[in-house]
């Protein structure tokens, strides 16, 4: 079962350091939106992807030795969680310290990872509601407005303005 613990610490530090450069990746990107650089957003996109494919490995390894971890301690997978096992090694002072170790550095750098999404999202939502406001804007430029204008007959004379985003006639 000591290997079994060795590994999944191994693959815990593997996921925490992807995390680390996520986070690294997801601060660039805040500089990125605030600056509307577009095509380096999408290099940044891409690189965020191939780091997420990367966590998708580890975490299908993670689970496979959760999973036999589990069989080891005769316990459902689904129902082990870390601190389950940091309870159960506390015998090992050593490996349950590496274990518990490798938890806190994982939580607290997907806390930061979390919480510089959240400000890139806001960003975004921002910056989309900004540029629904000048489309509507700019789309109410170009309608004519509703005047009362009459002509000598009482009639109702729309003002004739010739305005639109588009000249069809070029």
């Amino acid at each position: 079962m000591a290997s079994l613990i060795d590994e999944l610490i191994s693959v815990l530090q593997e996921e925490c350091e992807v995390y680390k450069t996520l986070t690294e990746i997801a601060g660039k990107k805040t500089k990125v939106i605030v600056h509307q650089n577009l095509d380096e957003l999408s290099k940044i996109t891409a690189l965020e992807r191939d780091h997420v494919d990367v966590l998708v490995n580890l975490e299908k390894k993670r689970r496979e030795v959760s999973g036999d971890i589990a069989t080891v301690l005769n316990r459902k997978e689904d129902d082990l969680t870390l601190q389950d096992l940091i309870h159960v090694l506390k015998d090992q002072n050593e490996v349950q310290g590496r274990l518990k170790e490798v938890h806190d550095q994982l939580k607290q750098t997907l806390k930061n990872f979390t919480k510089i999404n959240e400000i890139n999202k806001k960003l975004i939502q921002e910056s989309m509601e900004l540029i629904d406001f000048n489309l509507n804007f700019i789309q109410g430029m170009y309608q004519a407005p509703e005047t009362a204008n009459y002509s000598k007959n009482a009639m109702n004379v729309s003002p004739n303005m010739e305005l639109g985003i588009f000249d069809a006639k070029q």
